[in-house]
């Protein structure tokens, strides 16, 4: 009988046993898997991150650019800069949503200059632009302008120059003009 009951026992036990090892295994297949999708988690966060830096970015670029955008047309009426819900650049001319073929070549300019300057800046802290050595030529960057706007534009390069010279000695800026008061 003792030994009927042992076989019993160990019959019972055993079941439980090779239940436990397939239970055990399951949850390491499981646990294998958890470890996959937490690792695409880590790089599909990682992206977030990115992508959320960029737009910080942006927002950082747009707020640099319609500053210099305040300065040379003395106004933040006259052309500013938003992003649309892609994250890309749109404009306005006083307070108007226009395209870009509607504004003057001498207000594309404006945006184009402030857009190189916050691009030189981009990715550096605040009070820390300019500090890698540079090299730049600009080509006649009035030209397009009218006389009231020439004094902001030049402003703005004054400014910026200023900030790149001062931050990095070995930093270069040529200016090609024709114009006196460039000069």
């Amino acid at each position: 009988l003792d030994a009927k009951n042992l076989e019993l026992s160990f019959l019972e036990t055993n079941k439980l046993f090779e239940r436990y090892h397939k239970l055990e295994e399951q949850k390491r297949s499981e646990d294998q898997i958890v470890a996959e999708k937490n690792q695409e988690i880590k790089i599909i966060d990682g992206k977030i991150d990115l992508l959320k830096s960029k737009l910080k970015n942006t927002n950082v670029a747009l707020e640099s650019i319609n500053a210099d955008l305040k300065i040379i047309f003395g106004s933040d009426k006259v052309i500013q800069l938003y992003p649309d819900s892609n994250g890309n650049y749109r404009i306005t001319s006083h307070n108007r949503k226009v395209k870009l073929s509607n504004v003057s070549v001498g207000e594309r300019n404006a945006i184009s200059i402030c857009y190189f300057f916050s691009l030189l800046k981009q990715n550096e802290m605040e009070g820390k632009e300019f500090t890698h050595p540079l090299f730049l030529v600009i080509d006649d960057p009035i030209s397009s302008f009218d006389r009231d706007n020439k004094f902001g534009v030049l402003t703005i390069l004054k400014y910026n120059i200023k900030k790149i010279i001062q931050n990095n000695d070995e930093s270069k800026v040529t200016i090609l003009t024709h114009d006196l008061m460039t000069v």
